[in-house]
C-alpha cells in the first residue's frame, strides 16, 4: 500500500533553490526555459565562434546576456521567446533587464505551436536605468509551455535581457511513503540512479540533497519528479512479472493514450494505474527495506584457512557471532592484497555494501564484475578505522563482487602482537526493494 502526504516544510528546506520567501511569506515556485529564441540579435561573434549576446545567454543567470541588434523605431516590436520543457501552471515572469524597454508585454501559448495569446497588455516601465529587476504578475493562473516578452518604445539604443525565469503556481510538493516501513526508517517512493523508481529508505534519500524523492500531480493525472520533470510510468505499459516503474517524458508518455503513466489515488490510500486492468502499486515480496542478496551466496578467498571454523562463508551466513579468518602474517609479510570473492549466482544492481569486520582493513576496494573475470572499482575506503562500513555501490549490475583488501590495522590485533589478521564477520550486499504491479 502507498500513502501520499504534503510535506511542505522538509521540501522547501531541502529544494531552497526551487523554493524561496516571497511576499507575505508565500512559497513560490520557478521554472527555468529550457530553449528560446529572439527576433533581433546584435551580430558580434564572440572568442568561441558563437554570438556574443545571443537570445540563449538569458537562459542561465551569470553567462552574459542577449542584446537586440539596436536603432529600432519607437513602434518597432522586438519579441524574446522561451520555451519550457513542458506544459507548466504559471504565475508570472521575472526579467532581469540589461536595456530595458519603455513598454513590455507578455503572450503565451500553450504548447509553443498554437498562436500566442495576450496574458498582460503592454505596460510602461518606470525606470530609466536600464539594469533593473522586473517582477510581472498575471492577473491568473495560466498553462503554457510558451512566454513570448515583447518590446517596443526603445529607451536606450538597444533592448537586452541577462536573466528570465517564470513563476510557477502554487501546487504541493509530495512525498509518497509506503505503508509498510523497515525496522530503521519509512520507506519512500525514490529515483535510483538508473531511473527506475524503487521504494527507499525515506533519511536517505534526504541525505543525497538531489530532491529523488519528491514529487508533484499535473493536470493530466502523471506524477512527476519536479527536478528533472520526468514521469513516472510503466515500462512498454507491460503488466508482465510485475512490470517495471521507469522516469520518462511526460508528453511522450501521454501519446502513447494508453494510461500508461496516469494515477489515481483511492480512498483506501492506494495508487492505482489508469490503463486497462485494475492494477494498483505495490512493493515486491513481504519484507520491508533493502533487501541482502548476498546472504548464503559462494565465497571464495585467497588467503584463507583450513579450518571450517573460520571459512569464506562464515561471513556471508548472517550471523554476527562467526566470522572468516585469513591465514596470520607480520608486519614483514604483509600482502600486497588479499582478495574476498562473492558469487550472488545472477546479476543484480547493488545499491550499498555493509562489512561488519572483526579484524578491520585500513584500506580496501570493492570491485564488480558480470563474467568473474573484468572487474571495476565501484568503490573505496583508504583510511579505515572502523568496525563497521558502509559503501555506495550506485546500482551498479554486477554477480560477481571482489573486496581487496590491502592494510590491516595493528590496533584490532587484540593482543596478538606479532600475527595480523583480515577478519569479517558479516558482508551485506543489498538491492533495493523493487516496485510491482497488483
Amino acid at each position: 500500500m502507498i500513502k501520499l502526504f504534503f510535506n511542505y516544510v522538509i521540501a522547501i528546506f531541502m529544494l531552497h533553490f526551487l523554493y524561496v520567501n516571497g511576499e507575505n511569506d508565500i512559497s513560490n515556485t520557478f521554472f527555468k526555459f529550457d530553449s528560446c529564441e529572439a527576433e533581433s540579435t546584435f551580430p558580434n561573434i564572440g572568442d568561441n565562434g558563437l554570438p556574443q549576446y545571443g537570445a540563449d545567454n538569458a537562459l542561465t543567470r551569470g553567462s552574459g546576456y542577449w542584446c537586440s541588434e539596436g536603432k529600432h523605431n519607437p513602434n518597432d516590436v522586438i519579441s524574446w521567446i522561451g520555451h519550457l520543457k513542458n506544459v507548466r501552471s504559471l504565475n508570472g515572469v521575472i526579467i532581469h533587464w540589461a536595456y530595458s524597454p519603455g513598454e513590455v508585454s507578455i503572450m503565451a501559448s500553450y504548447d509553443g505551436n498554437d498562436s500566442y495569446e495576450e496574458v498582460v497588455p503592454y505596460q510602461a516601465i518606470e525606470s530609466r536605468a536600464g539594469n533593473i529587476i522586473q517582477n510581472i504578475i498575471f492577473n491568473h493562473v495560466i498553462r503554457a509551455k510558451s512566454i513570448k516578452i515583447n518590446m517596443r518604445h526603445p529607451v536606450h539604443e538597444y533592448f537586452g535581457i541577462n536573466f528570465v525565469n517564470v513563476l510557477g503556481s502554487r501546487d504541493p510538493t509530495l512525498r509518497i511513503q509506503g505503508g509498510m516501513s523497515s525496522l530503521t526508517q519509512d520507506l519512500c517512493l525514490q529515483i535510483n540512479e538508473t531511473n527506475n523508481v524503487v521504494l527507499g529508505g525515506c533519511i536517505n534519500s534526504m541525505s543525497y540533497l538531489d530532491g529523488r524523492d519528491l514529487w508533484k500531480l499535473n493536470s493530466s493525472n502523471q506524477i512527476y519528479n519536479p527536478i528533472n520533470n520526468l514521469c513516472m510510468s510503466l515500462k512498454n505499459n507491460m503488466i508482465a512479472n510485475g512490470g517495471e516503474l521507469i522516469m520518462e517524458d511526460c508528453n511522450s508518455s501521454l501519446e502513447h493514450n494508453d494510461g500508461r503513466s496516469s494515477w489515481q489515488l483511492l480512498p483506501n490510500n492506494q495508487l492505482k494505474i489508469l490503463r486497462d486492468g485494475n492494477f494498483c502499486l505495490t512493493q515486491d515480496g513481504s519484507k520491508s527495506g533493502s533487501i541482502d542478496i548476498a546472504l548464503h551466496k559462494q565465497a571464495t578467498s585467497s588467503l584463507s584457512r583450513k579450518d571450517q571454523k573460520y571459512s569464506p562463508e562464515k561471513a556471508i551466513d548472517g550471523n554476527l557471532d562467526t566470522f572468516w579468518l585469513s591465514e596470520p602474517f607480520d608486519i614483514e609479510t604483509i600482502p600486497d592484497a588479499v582478495y574476498f570473492d562473492i558469487n550472488l549466482g545472477s546479476k543484480y544492481k547493488l545499491e550499498k555494501s555493509i562489512i561488519y569486520w572483526k579484524y578491520p582493513a585500513t584500506k580496501y576496494s570493492i570491485f564488480l564484475s558480470n563474467d568473474g573475470e573484468n572487474y571495476k572499482e565501484i568503490s573505496s575506503n583508504l583510511a579505515n578505522f572502523l568496525r563497521s562500513t558502509i559503501n555506495d555501490l550506485h546500482i551498479t549490475e554486477a554477480q560477481y563482487i571482489r573486496i581487496k583488501l590491502m592494510s590491516p590495522n595493528p590496533e584490532f590485533s587484540e593482543g596478538d602482537e606479532e600475527n595480523l589478521f583480515y577478519g569479517i564477520k558479516k558482508v551485506s550486499k543489498y538491492i533495493q526493494n523493487r516496485i510491482k504491479f497488483l
